[in-house]
């Protein structure tokens, strides 16, 4: 019976041993279990974030195909947009386009370099050439239409003109004059044998009895006689057309293609620039100001009244 005991309690000792082992075991197998696991979400967590932090690649061009190719193939480069001169460039050349005819542009840009504003310039020998002037107030075309009706060189709009196209100011056709004349703020350009004068009205007043085969009259005089800052009133800004004549008594058709002038400010650049202007006369501008040049793009496309032309002698 002793003996029995004791084989009993040796085998409960033994038993109860390896049970603590058999917990052990379990307990650290199931460790290492849960700590594969965590370390399989640790690994592919921080995968995940590499790879998120990876930047988007840039396409290329493709690389040359390795079994074709043992050699480097240099990339393209880059092309970048090439920008305008900077600050002010100078102005164009004079360039013929008819004889006694001559064309110039004047671009302007900003500190970007982008181009802000342009004045076109036709410059006309009187000697090779001849002005006349056309009106249809109840026919008003564009400036596109009058180049085909008048088959002129060049065509430019004229004077200001009411909501029914009739001239504001004095005008003269073929000796015959209509409207009423302006005061001393106006000018008037006339024409006499195809060549251009620019009276200045304030020194030089409009009378029935000057013989006159083409005019206008239309205002500010942005140039006084002599080369003088004609108008220095502010006011708003818009595209402008002027007729003009030189120290050398050549005739100017100026028009901006785009961007704005005030009066005042028009007036300063003309004084400033190198065209040697000895007075010039304001036109009417904004949506009205118009040009064909024979050979060229046109300029303005709304229906206008009365035109100046220019004709080969």
């Amino acid at each position: 019976m002793s003996k029995v005991k004791v084989s009993l309690a040796a085998f409960l000792t033994v038993s109860n041993r390896c049970f603590r082992k058999t917990v052990f075991l379990n307990t650290f197998f199931s460790s290492l279990k849960f700590a594969g696991v965590g370390f399989l979400i640790v690994l592919l967590f921080g995968c995940q974030t590499a790879v998120s932090n990876i930047p988007t690649p840039i396409a290329q061009s493709p690389s040359p195909n390795p079994s074709t190719s043992s050699e480097q193939v240099p990339q393209a480069p880059i092309s970048t947009p090439t920008l305008s001169p900077t600050s002010t460039p100078a102005p164009n050349q004079w360039q013929t386009i008819h004889p006694g005819i001559e064309k110039r542009t004047f671009d302007s840009f900003d500190a970007e370099n982008v181009l802000i504003q342009s004045v076109k310039v036709i410059r006309v020998d009187t000697n090779l050439n001849r002005f006349e002037l056309a009106y249809q107030p109840n026919s008003p075309q564009s400036i596109q239409s009058w180049m085909a009706q008048l088959d002129a060189l060049v065509v430019v709009n004229g004077s200001f003109f009411t909501p029914e196209y009739l001239a504001t100011g004095l005008i003269v056709v073929d000796g015959v004059a209509a409207g009423q004349t302006y005061g001393d703020f106006a000018g008037m350009m006339v024409i006499n044998d195809g060549r251009v004068q620019i009276q200045d009205l304030a020194i030089r007043p409009y009378s029935p009895n000057d013989p006159i085969e083409f005019g206008i009259q239309t205002f500010p005089v942005l140039v006084k006689n002599g080369g003088q800052i004609g108008y220095t009133e502010s006011g708003e800004a818009a595209r402008r057309t002027v007729l003009a004549v030189d120290g050398n008594g050549r005739v100017l058709i100026i028009i901006t293609q785009f961007g704005a002038f005030s009066l005042a400010k028009m007036s300063e650049w003309l004084v400033q620039s190198d065209l040697d202007i000895d007075i010039a006369l304001n036109l009417d501008g904004g949506n009205s100001s118009s040009l064909a040049v024979v050979g060229e793009d046109s300029i303005g496309f709304l229906p206008i009244p009365n035109v100046i032309a220019v004709y080969p002698r």
